[in-house]
């Protein structure tokens, strides 16, 4: 018989607050985390960015780690918190699309300017560093494995620990994803793109999701945390369950690395509520991937238009990107706790710096502001460049 899968806790770092209630808040408010970033500028031009609030520095060690590995740290002992702590054979399975490229920026400027570089530079520098941090400082000994999925890394990290579970191969694990790409030079790569947001004269309205003036994408850094264990384990011990995970499903299109794919975005959200052996009718409620861009804004509406046919003018979507920033892998696990809490609060959060659709974007996004209504199964989506694409449905717990 399979596990059922429950979330037990969640912690968070991200441009609207480095705590669940803070940034719940900030987000239902219709605040945004979006700020201009002049030290990011190589050019003359401006940069805006979801930058998070300054974090407390991680005394206990010789070395500031990765700021990556920093932002996990702090999620991370939050959610263990809520979920009131957690036994030593828990696994870990944490997502990163850029890893720990500040500390690489880093060895790499100290080299070619005055040619030296950190003893340390291997260990600091490796993709997965962040686990045997998060294993030795919280004490956790079951197996860790890095998920790098582009922006869909949080919610295959997350999808993939449930698995696991369901299956009976562990009963506990911590799952999510951290990104911290504000730095000079992964802004400059990231312009020759031509995706970020163009139209930066009020940094709050940069990003614009399924806007009709949609003009780009805002880099944002954050972290999101998140305990899950199977349904038995967590009410032996009487844990605080927040949500359940009914199902999820990932997959990879082939050809551009940059553009979106229809035909994979759409069977990802089909195959994930076939394995939740629920129908389009039984789910009241979308947390869209939305960029903020021209084309995945239009893709994305596109499959849940092929995916709920009729249907898709009836339920009701939102898209935080506009308030947080794009935070990479870290993204989807910041909506995901977003969706987990509209789930617990039944309140949908707003989407942001909408101002009017247009003939790909003409469903029913929350742009009146936070929106009370009774929801018992949710839809989180991640699309990402590589092809990677990820779904969770995720269940009210009464």
């Amino acid at each position: 018989m399979k596990q059922r899968v429950v979330i037990t806790g969640i912690g968070i770092c991200s441009a609207l607050g480095n705590d669940i209630e803070t940034y719940w808040a900030a987000l239902l408010a219709g605040q945004s985390g979006v700020k201009p970033l002049p030290e990011l500028a190589p050019y003359k031009d401006p940069v805006v960015g979801g930058a998070t609030p300054e974090l407390p520095l991680l005394t206990s060690h010789r070395r500031q780690p990765d700021r990556m590995i920093s932002l996990a740290h702090h999620a991370v002992q939050q959610a263990i918190s809520m979920a009131q702590g957690l036994p030593q054979d828990t696994a870990v399975l944490w997502g990163t699309g850029y890893t720990t490229i500040s500390t690489i920026e880093a060895c790499y400027e100290n080299w070619f300017t005055n040619g030296k570089v950190r003893a340390d530079t291997v260990p600091a520098c490796m993709p997965a560093a962040v686990l045997p941090h998060l294993c030795t400082v919280f004490d956790l000994h079951g197996p860790s494995t890095l998920i790098s999925a582009t922006c869909a890394s949080g919610l295959q990290a997350i999808g993939i620990a449930a698995d696991l579970i369901r299956a009976g191969a562990i009963e506990t694990a911590v799952a999510g994803a951290s990104d911290a790409p504000l730095t000079k030079g992964m802004y400059a790569a990231w312009k020759p793109l031509r995706v970020l947001a163009t139209d930066l004269s009020d940094p709050n309205r940069a990003c614009r999701p399924f806007s009709a003036d949609r003009n780009g994408l805002v880099l944002a850094e954050g972290a999101g945390a998140f305990v899950l264990e199977s349904l038995e384990h967590a009410q032996a011990r009487k844990a605080p369950i927040l949500a359940e995970i009914v199902a999820s499903a990932a997959t990879t299109a082939s050809g551009s690395i940059v553009a979106p794919d229809l035909e994979h975005q759409t069977l990802t959200l089909t195959k994930a509520l076939q394995r939740a052996n629920m129908s389009i009718h039984d789910v009241d409620y979308i947390n869209a991937h939305a960029t903020g861009t021209k084309l995945g804004d239009a893709a994305e509406a596109a499959t849940i238009k092929a995916v709920f046919g009729q249907r898709a003018q009836h339920v009701p979507i939102s898209a935080i990107k506009g308030a947080t920033g794009h935070a990479m892998g870290a993204s989807s696990a910041l909506e995901a706790i977003a969706t987990i809490l509209a789930l617990r609060d039944q309140i949908l959060p707003p989407t942001i710096n909408w101002q009017a659709g247009d003939q790909d974007c003409d469903l029913d996004f929350v742009v009146e502001g936070a929106r009370k209504q009774p929801i018992n199964l949710a839809v989180k989506e991640s699309f990402g460049f590589g092809g990677s694409n990820a779904v969770l449905v995720l269940r009210r717990w009464v």
